[in-house]
């Protein structure tokens, strides 16, 4: 079992050249898509940057080097005004994947972002044996522990838990290792992040780090 922090990178944020998308599904073709996203952000000078696989926009934080990194810190900060950050600057769109043997069982959904984690660290604290809601975005899913396991529903739009099945299951010490380095790789992000705005002479780098990781 695996959990990543990914951020998604939107190809339509990165191009100006109205690229037309393909008329296909990603299931249809994904490398049809993988190119067009490729093609997009190349010509913000992204061209290192490479999807967690090739139907996704998320990309590995782990691994986006300080140059990338400042292209799309440049892309997220260049319509903020800067004295007044607490409003205008959200965390990155994203959060976390769950894989079990290079086979993806749970990644964020709509309006998710990577402050989320606070979300998946509430699995350890949570009641056990009852399930209880995992928001990571429409749809989101439903967890309960279990003695030494953590059982987890397919997605849903229900917020009642009374018809939830569970789907698979996870090893809750497994599961503790793994959130707690992605909690580690989320505080560097956020140092990286910091360290990077310092370099672009931008104000108030702690606090826009602190708001662009959701660890504010």
């Amino acid at each position: 079992m695996k959990l990543i922090n990914v951020i998604e990178i939107s190809p339509s944020t990165y191009s100006n050249n109205n690229y037309k998308s393909p008329n296909c599904t990603f299931l249809e073709n994904q490398t049809a898509w993988y190119n067009y996203w490729k093609k997009c952000i190349n010509d913000s000078n992204l061209t290192e940057l490479e999807p967690i696989e090739k139907s996704s926009y998320f990309v590995d934080i782990n691994t986006i080097n300080d140059n990338s990194l400042k292209i799309i810190l440049q892309k997220a900060l260049e319509e903020i005004d800067i004295e007044n950050i607490d409003d205008e600057i959200l965390p990155f769109n994203g959060g976390i994947i769950l894989k079990i043997n290079d086979q993806k069982f749970i990644e964020p959904n709509c309006c998710c972002d990577i402050g989320n984690l606070t979300e998946w660290l509430n699995i350890l604290i949570a009641k056990k044996e009852e399930w209880h809601q995992l928001w990571i975005g429409h749809p989101w899913v439903f967890f309960k522990t279990v003695n030494d396991l953590i059982y987890f529903s397919d997605y849903t739009d229900e917020n009642n838990s009374q018809n939830i099945k569970e789907k698979f299951s996870v090893s809750k010490s497994s599961f503790e290792r793994e959130l707690k380095k992605t909690q580690l790789l989320q505080e560097d992000f956020r140092l990286r992040i910091k360290k990077n705005i310092i370099e672009l002479n931008i104000h108030q780098p702690d606090k826009i780090a602190n708001l662009l990781t959701g660890l504010n």
